[in-house]
């Protein structure tokens, strides 16, 4: 990745390294719009990563984290789970200087309370989608039952539901529902129990509409100072449904409580953050 404007190459001696305890994190349920969000932290100078592959993920982190999740949702949680994190952290960015670091991967969303154990002046950003927008879309890895994560994801997310049936017998915007109801379910419940200053949850849909102002509020969370920023926002991405589709409901169904807790309503609006 290229250096911060006007920063200093990492390596160079005349700045201070890194603080390993402090990474930004970016993370969401799959789907929600973080590859957006990603873009906009590294034009606010945040070191992502030397490997950010197309959808803007962190890709150095992506076997750590997928084993950690999938043992923890299996119901056989790693004991080494903050070490391995923090070996991550110091095999990725303990050589750098000076500058701003942290990951964009959805799936961190799942080990969100191991990752704050790991890292104590984390900040984390989590990014929320209106779930009609992301259940009734195609599926993402974490809601299909024939990958591992999503089998690991499913099982967890239909116990807690209480449903005794097969993911794989169920429609793909069931799966899709069933997925984003846990993951945000879990992040909003462990997010509201840190300190403000530790965790920001933040509405794709925000950043779509008001790209200034929720960029400045990101950079004042992040605590990186204010500079232009140019996303390319497709607004052809947004609500690929339509009014009549018999799937509204049954999504609604599973999703609504949590929905409307972060100001989702039933016909695809959102209320004021």
């Amino acid at each position: 990745m290229e250096p911060a404007v006007g920063g200093a190459p990492a390596g160079d001696g005349t700045r201070p390294p890194l603080d390993l305890g402090a990474p930004i994190v970016v993370t969401g349920r799959g789907g929600s719009g973080t590859r957006l969000f990603s873009k906009l932290l590294q034009q606010l100078q945040v070191d992502l990563g030397n490997d950010i592959n197309h959808t803007e993920d962190s890709v150095e982190w992506v076997d750590v984290i997928y084993r950690l999740a999938i043992a923890k949702l299996s119901g056989s949680p790693a004991p080494d789970a903050a070490d391995a994190l923090r070996a991550n952290a110091t095999a990725v960015a303990g050589h750098r200087r000076g500058r701003h670091w942290g990951w964009k991967l959805p799936e961190t969303v799942l080990l969100l309370p191991e990752v704050a154990a790991a890292f104590e002046r984390c900040r984390i950003v989590h990014v929320t989608r209106h779930p009609l927008d992301t259940c009734l879309r195609r599926t993402h890895m974490t809601s299909r039952p024939n990958n591992r994560i999503g089998q690991a994801v499913l099982g967890a997310a239909y116990a807690a539901l209480g449903w005794a049936r097969d993911p794989a017998a169920d429609p793909e915007h069931v799966c899709n529902a069933a997925a984003w109801w846990f993951q945000v379910r879990e992040a909003h419940a462990f997010l509201a129990s840190l300190a403000g200053t530790r965790a920001i949850t933040v509405r794709y849909e925000s950043l779509c509409d008001a790209p200034d102002e929720t960029a400045a509020r990101i950079a004042r969370f992040v605590g990186v100072g204010q500079v232009p920023v140019c996303l390319d926002i497709d607004r052809s991405r947004r609500r690929l449904w339509s009014g009549g589709d018999p799937r509204i409901a049954e999504v609604w169904g599973i999703c609504g409580d949590v929905a409307q807790a972060l100001g989702y309503r039933a016909d695809g609006s959102t209320s004021d953050e």
